[in-house]
């Protein structure tokens, strides 16, 4: 897997590692992603959302939340420098913009092992997003309280960053940051999402955002194929791996 970046401060390394990114991810596992969903939904549910609170409920293989689970979680922080590193170089928006520093490189990372802790069920927010909402609500409030508690006075405004990133996802008005960050979480639908939908989704990355060259036609394939390849090595679930 990719590290993070080395240009680091070394006042940071105790910090700013890879093996900092697996502590984390263990904590969260212990904490969250080992625990099992909520068995019912919000008393005076719809019966639509009952029944989509079924949907991967129970442990598959002796994994919890199998869809949303830490490999999940894990894969999108460990895309984000090859993700990072494409948009440098390929994509046709300020790419200066895109040359993040050691700090805000890590907190991305350590913002997507937290983007799911939160959900109390794997139902979509087409289904509610009302409920979908408040799961997301869920993960920032413990992700602002861990950073806020855990890292370094140095380290606290790359974290604020990526924590407003992470908050405003999917909102219209997108910086770099949230650019990053939807990239990474889009890359790894491949475990839930078939064939034609995930090759809709790699051309509407590729002509919305890269420059159209073979170059970045070849690099913006390269993410996809390790998020693929990602998928493999975590052993989940793969809908397709035909890129």
């Amino acid at each position: 897997m990719a590290s993070i970046a080395e240009n680091n401060n070394n006042n940071n390394d105790e910090f700013i590692s890879t093996k900092k990114l697996l502590e984390i991810s263990q904590y969260l596992y212990n904490n969250y992603y080992s625990k099992p969903y909520k068995q019912s939904p919000p008393t005076g549910s719809s019966e639509a959302i009952k029944q989509a609170w079924h949907v991967d409920l129970y442990a598959d293989h002796g994994i919890e939340r199998p869809n949303h689970a830490l490999a999940h979680s894990m894969r999108k922080a460990f895309l984000v420098p090859i993700v990072i590193d494409t948009f440098k170089k390929y994509c046709k928006l300020d790419k200066s913009k895109f040359n993040f520093s050691g700090e805000e490189i890590f907190a991305l990372q350590v913002a997507l092992l937290f983007e799911s802790v939160g959900r109390e069920s794997d139902i979509s927010y087409s289904t509610s997003p009302e409920l979908h909402n408040q799961f997301d609500k869920n993960s920032y409030k413990v992700y602002k309280a861990y950073y806020n508690k855990n890292m370094p006075e140095q380290l606290q405004t790359a974290f604020k960053i990526s924590y407003i990133a992470l908050k405003n996802m999917y909102n219209k008005n997108k910086t770099p940051h949230i650019i990053i960050l939807e990239t990474c979480h889009r890359i790894d639908l491949s475990r839930c999402y078939p064939k034609d939908d995930m090759e809709d989704r790699y051309k509407s990355t590729q002509k919305s955002l890269f420059e159209m060259n073979a170059d970045a036609e070849t690099a913006v394939l390269r993410m996809f194929k390790y998020g693929v390849k990602l998928i493999h090595y975590t052993g989940d679930r793969l809908l397709w791996d035909g890129f």
